[in-house]
């Protein structure tokens, strides 16, 4: 890929078409930023050619099959989808979130953050567990346990299983499991994601970087999980990924005619901050469009779910949007476990359509040759 410009520039500082930057050694060390920027341009002609990720998502927006025209997000459920008991704990829990990010000074603001992201990703779970019985959960690339612990007390019902390959994780997790009293409902497994085949019910993973997301979810599918709540990280790393790892993931991306290195451009454009407004239509169309690539790399991974392990699945939002960057939460539910909690939550609240959708998109005939 010699004839590619690599960087994720912004629009005013990008080469033309027909420069090519050369970083030697000296230049990597006087100016690092290069060697992380991510590919978003390609010019093996003398003209400036649309950008890579907007022809990959010119062609998703064209294939019915994405929805990527019209993104559908589900609202995230209120508290009292998780019962009475964990419909309360998950109110205070909310309500005490919000008033610690609020005083939070700038280098607390991490933590207070993240109770945030909990809370909204045990809101999404409520539906699921809702459905079923005394659930197993398994927190994969769970680290010290920070998630277990809090779903824990919102769900009482339910038991967990924290999940990592860091001993050092592993064993902060139990002194916190113990400290908290709950080790008759949570436990621990030191064992590497790729690999851990212990049944299981749900599988949520907060924030496992780049394909680490994907080891969960297939952990989900290789247990029969009956349903499944995460929120990806990091997915410019999917760049990094094995050829044995298809890309994009979906039949129905593949289709449209994305191919594997437009896919891991997309998949860089879309690893950006979010921008403060964005969830009104804010932002500039650039902001915007990159969003979206973001909102495409978590479609193709449900489609394939739904394509390939008969999941019903469907997106979400971490509230406040700003309470991390990386704010879409996934759900899915597996079909012939009963009806499908989460097309229930629709019915009753309805969906709404991505705000950052919608922008002209660049036609497929634009692709780079």
């Amino acid at each position: 890929l010699s004839s590619w410009t690599w960087g994720t520039w912004d629009d005013a500082q990008a080469p033309s078409a027909h420069q090519q930057p050369q970083h030697g050694p000296r230049d990597v060390r006087a100016n690092p930023r290069p060697c992380r920027r991510r590919a978003l341009h390609a010019s093996p002609s003398g003209r400036r050619p649309a950008k890579v990720y907007e022809v990959c998502l010119g062609r998703l927006e064209e294939s019915d099959a994405i929805c990527l025209r019209a993104p559908p997000y589900l609202p995230l459920p209120p508290p009292t989808a998780a019962g009475n008991e964990g419909g309360e704990a998950l109110r205070r829990a909310q309500e005490g979130a919000a008033r610690a990010r609020g005083a939070a000074r700038a280098r607390d603001d991490r933590a207070a953050a993240k109770r945030q992201q909990l809370c909204s990703l045990a809101a999404a779970l409520a539906p699921a567990m809702a459905a079923l019985e005394a659930p197993l959960v398994a927190d994969l690339c769970g680290g010290s346990g920070h998630a277990a612990l809090f779903l824990a007390q919102v769900f009482p019902r339910a038991r967990f299983v924290v999940v990592d390959n860091k001993p050092g994780s592993v064993a902060i997790a139990r002194e916190r499991i113990s400290a908290a009293g709950l080790c008759a409902r949570v436990r621990t497994a030191l064992a590497d994601v790729r690999e851990y085949a212990a049944p299981f019910d749900v599988g949520v993973a907060l924030h496992a970087c780049g394909e680490a997301t994907d080891l969960a979810l297939a952990a989900a599918t290789r247990c029969r999980a009956a349903a499944f709540a995460v929120v990806p990280c990091c997915v410019g790393k999917l760049s990094a990924v094995g050829e044995q790892v298809a890309l994009p993931r979906s039949r129905a991306a593949r289709e449209a005619g994305v191919t594997r290195q437009e896919f891991i451009m997309l998949a860089r454009a879309a690893d950006v901050h979010t921008v403060p407004g964005i969830e009104r239509g804010g932002g500039t169309r650039e902001q915007r469009r990159r969003r979206l690539a973001k909102t495409a790399v978590e479609m193709d991974r449900m489609a394939q779910l739904a394509e390939d392990h008969r999941y019903c699945t469907h997106m979400m939002l971490l509230q406040p949007m700003d309470a991390s960057a990386k704010n879409d939460i996934a759900v899915g539910f597996r079909a012939g476990g009963g009806p499908c909690p989460y097309c229930a939550h629709k019915k009753t609240y309805g969906e709404f359509v991505a705000p950052w959708a919608g922008d002209a998109k660049v036609s497929s005939r634009e692709a780079v040759p």
